[in-house]
């Protein structure tokens, strides 16, 4: 069987999304459109109110604030303790807060998000507060039964959870990822140095010489000195060599993924439909094991090959991957064999796992039916048995030489 790819341009890798294909990917945010001169008047006309809303704001709340301040004093002169206690009594917070799971309200409000503004361009979609106006008179939402609901909350949690974990879709918006996150760590990280003494490091690279990000490092405490005194390196050269070994690791590693065993006997179905790469510059004759070849000049010829560059894998497009799959379909409708069709059980059509059980159980129940007498001579003739098969064991054996001495 031949089955032969069409030579095109390697895959594009440029990317984190395009080097993970089977990866959900995060779409990028459509950039905004210009405003016309109507929108900027609108816009201006917007801002002076708001501004002017602020300045009345800002009295009211000042006039609040005193009048607070006077109570909280008429209060500690009745009660006869410190304002400072009040005050804490009335502002007290705390820093941890529980996860609360998604409500009904929430699903609810994703759904018309997704419903109403996957129409609508940048600039005219629907605001949280307007979605909620809507939530209570759209006629869908209220048709909603137990189990749709139940559905739009799941709906709600996989959609959080492909926020939290979907691949981003370009470099740049990748490269910000990784700042605003390492920002917030290294924040959260120094904050705790200087409450518990705890001293901690983060080394982080990019894995591929696409990628925009730069090699960072960052220590809390005394973490800095313990790379100069122990490990006798400055912890930026370390951090250029992690970069440099993750992207030789990436480029030696086209799938990107771990402890993947070549299949040379279903090598077009289990590796090139599977994961979409192609070994090519293969010097032997036969596609098979290199262990199964015996001429030394065949094995030299492909070692050859192997160093020179000229046998690597390459990573296959869609559109090869699919003149590929119409190849096996055409082998298969000709008649030939693709690959080591699975050798078939010898013990086919027997019950195994839990089927067995369920079968063995069922046995037991009808065994149990069986009346006492009968139950009674089983177990006779299955003693008889056993002790039959005793005594033939226990039965001396004659010896083949006879010691006459």
């Amino acid at each position: 069987m031949s089955l032969e790819t069409p030579v095109v341009p390697h895959a594009d890798r440029t990317t984190w999304a395009k080097r993970n294909p089977a990866a959900n990917v995060q779409a990028s945010r459509e950039p905004t459109h210009k405003l016309t001169d109507a929108k900027k008047a609108m816009c201006k006309l917007a801002a002076e109110l708001k501004k002017t809303g602020q300045v009345a704001l800002n009295a009211a709340v000042s006039t609040y604030l005193l009048e607070q301040t006077e109570k909280l004093n008429a209060l500690a002169a009745v009660y006869n303790v410190k304002v400072k206690r009040i005050e804490d009594m009335v502002n007290s917070q705390t820093h941890y807060k529980k996860s609360q799971a998604p409500t009904l309200q929430n699903a609810i409000v994703h759904f018309l998000a997704k419903k109403v503004n996957s129409y609508l361009p940048v600039g005219y979609r629907k605001t949280l507060a307007e979605l909620k106006v809507m939530a209570q008179d759209d006629l869908d939402v209220q048709s909603f039964t137990k189990d749709d609901e139940e559905n739009l909350i799941i709906e709600l949690i996989e959609y959080r959870a492909f926020k939290k974990t979907g691949v981003r879709a370009t470099n740049k918006v990748a490269s910000q990822d990784i700042l605003l996150t390492l920002d917030r760590v290294i924040n959260e990280l120094d904050c705790l140095a200087d409450r518990t003494g705890f001293s901690t490091f983060i080394l982080g690279a990019r894995n591929s010489v696409n990628d925009e990000a730069l090699p960072t490092f960052h220590g809390s405490g005394d973490s800095m000195e313990f790379f100069s005194e122990v490990l006798e390196r400055d912890p930026w050269e370390l951090a250029r060599l992690f970069e440099q070994w993750l992207c030789k690791r990436e480029k030696s590693n086209i799938t990107n993924i771990k402890r993947i065993e070549m299949n040379y006997t279903n090598y077009e179905t289990t590796i090139v439909q599977a994961h979409g790469v192609k070994l090519i510059g293969f010097s032997l004759n036969q596609f098979v094991n290199p262990s199964e070849v015996t001429n030394i000049t065949d094995m030299q010829q492909l070692h050859n090959a192997l160093r020179s560059g000229e046998c690597k894998w390459i990573r296959l497009l869609q559109p090869e991957l699919d003149i590929h799959a119409e190849g096996c379909k055409a082998c298969h409708k000709d008649g030939e064999v693709v690959g080591k069709p699975r050798k078939k059980r010898c013990d086919a059509g027997v019950l195994r796992g839990k089927q067995k059980r369920a079968g063995m159980d069922s046995d037991k129940e009808k065994q149990d039916t069986l009346s006492k007498k009968q139950r009674t001579s089983h177990l006779l003739t299955q003693s008889k048995l056993n002790t039959g098969l005793q005594r033939q064991k226990k039965r001396p054996k004659s010896c083949e030489f006879i010691n006459l001495d």
